[in-house]
């Protein structure tokens, strides 16, 4: 009779437990860094401009934890912004993708986001041996980032952004810019309120600066 009533008080503190937690304000691990701008846990970092239950997403990041935005009460992502093709910026794309969210990224990354120029890298990268045959050296990239690339190729990706490009988002205006360095397909985006006549714009520039914005 005693272990009954341990086992029922036992389950009666389980449910007291469950139910607090059900209660408790979840947690985010989502910062807000300006009025509307959200900046992700973790390094490379994300960021998403909010507006009302919608969001959009600049970078992919491994680390960058989408989902949590429901706990800023955003019920839908319309788009997904990449500044450059880089598997740890971009890691998340293809799972963005198959929930129906749009990716878009750089004109230039299509030779690094798309089947046909991801063939073709990791061909250069680790051409097929064939003894007698093999290939010189100069002509193996061993020298590449391989780490860098995706292992398939994404072909749903929408390669378009090119310098000067505008893209209107709810009331924001991003202008794409070129900024070739870190990769050379590496853009930027200058972000403007529309309902702003002055001041600064933010710039969301990806990996040209290893550290958090």
């Amino acid at each position: 009779m005693r272990k009954l009533s341990v086992a029922l008080s036992c389950v009666a503190l389980l449910l007291i437990i469950v139910w607090l937690a059900r209660g408790a304000p979840q947690e985010t691990r989502w910062r807000e860094v300006e009025p509307g701008v959200w900046r992700s846990a973790g390094l490379p970092c994300g960021y998403a401009l909010i507006d009302g239950d919608t969001a959009l997403l600049i970078g992919a990041a491994r680390e960058m934890d989408w989902r949590g935005l429901k706990s800023l009460n955003v019920r839908r992502i319309e788009r997904c912004l990449l500044t450059h093709h880089h598997r740890d910026t971009s890691a998340l794309a293809r799972e963005l993708l198959v929930e129906g969210i749009a990716v878009q990224a750089p004109k230039a990354s299509a030779e690094w986001l798309h089947s046909d120029g991801v063939r073709r890298f990791w061909s250069a990268c680790l051409p097929e041996l064939v003894p007698g045959r093999e290939p010189g050296l100069k002509d193996r990239t061993f020298n590449a980032f391989n780490y860098l690339v995706h292992p398939r190729g994404i072909d749903e990706i929408e390669c378009s952004l090119e310098d000067g490009q505008t893209v209107d988002w709810r009331g924001w205006r991003l202008t794409v810019l070129a900024t070739p360095g870190h990769s050379r397909d590496h853009v930027a985006f200058a972000a403007t309120r529309l309902s702003e006549t002055t001041g600064n714009a933010l710039v969301f520039c990806g990996d040209a600066f290893a550290t958090r914005g």
